[in-house]
């Protein structure tokens, strides 16, 4: 099988100790980005492509040996009866009410017309589409789980991907989403979103051909799928954006001594409202489901 001249995560190691992993020191070349600095451009351009030729190569190893794909690709955080559930509901409506206070009555359907069924629409969103191009979505891109590398002159030259343990089998735009909302500059968002979608398929489509692979992906079906995606727009916004932008000034654990009881019985829900009701983060919302409905709208 032909390969991705890419490497997209430390390298790792032979051991002779049992249930042990042993990887590359990534400290010695990468670092994080600066915490209290969301990603400019470059850096988004720089992961979008490398993120492109990851997802390329899943296809390659899924039509070659499947098995492998199946095996970590799990759902983890919204299987059906997960323990998340609660905290979906909650979010959904909370959101929803927060967008009609400020009177985004357009925005605040987005959540409130989906507030019966938000969890079945998400479970179901995250799962593989037929007749759709399929990835191994990485599952966490955030932050804090991107290493970059830097020349004399501070720019990045490379990234690498740590915590894979949320991957996915389904849509590219699962990814795409997370990144785009959880990481990038409200400007870069703003004003040139839609270059870094097409950075990203060209360069998808073109690792895929240089993979010998027949499958490609189109302006008009990133867009169709973004727009059928909505569900997990909104299981993002609440899961992990909300929790982001509260972690940038709360320096603590947000749900410190929290288990997946609490959650599930609804003890969770007055720390998951403290972090829903953010002052910073009620603030961007609107600017979100404007960027995000800006970019699938005609």
């Amino acid at each position: 099988m032909l390969k991705v001249k890419c490497a997209f995560a430390a390298e790792s190691f032979y051991s002779t100790v049992d249930k042990v992993i042993v990887m590359e020191d990534l400290g010695k070349e990468y670092r994080l980005a600066e915490r209290s600095k969301l990603l400019d451009f470059d850096h988004c351009k720089l992961v979008l492509a490398t993120l492109a030729k990851y997802h390329a190569s899943t296809v390659a190893i899924y039509n070659e040996n499947k098995e492998v794909i199946d095996l970590v690709a799990k759902e983890v955080l919204f299987p059906e009866n997960g323990v998340l559930q609660q905290w979906i509901e909650l979010g959904n409506r909370t959101l929803g009410e927060s967008l009609e206070k400020q009177d985004y009555t357009e925005y605040a359907d987005v959540f409130l017309s989906r507030a019966d069924d938000i969890w079945d629409l998400l479970v179901e969103n995250v799962k593989p589409r037929q007749g759709r191009l399929n990835v191994l979505n990485h599952g966490d891109m955030w932050l804090h789980n991107l290493f970059f590398k830097y020349n004399d002159a501070k720019e990045p030259v490379e990234v690498k991907f740590i915590d894979y343990q949320t991957s996915r089998y389904t849509l590219p735009v699962m990814d795409l989403v997370y990144f785009m909302y959880g990481n990038v500059q409200y400007d870069v968002r703003e004003h040139r979103q839609k270059e870094l979608y097409s950075h990203y398929m060209e360069t998808l489509n073109r690792t895929l051909e240089e993979l010998g692979r027949s499958e490609r992906l189109t302006v008009e079906q990133l867009k169709e799928d973004l727009k059928s995606s909505i569900p997990w727009f909104i299981g993002i916004l609440v899961f992990a954006v909300s929790s982001i932008v509260a972690s940038e000034t709360n320096h603590e654990p947000l749900y410190d001594g929290l288990t997946s009881d609490d959650f599930r019985s609804g003890r969770a829900n007055p720390a998951i409202l403290k972090v829903l009701q953010g002052e910073d983060f009620n603030s961007r919302l609107p600017h979100y489901v404007r960027q995000y409905l800006a970019y699938i709208q005609p």
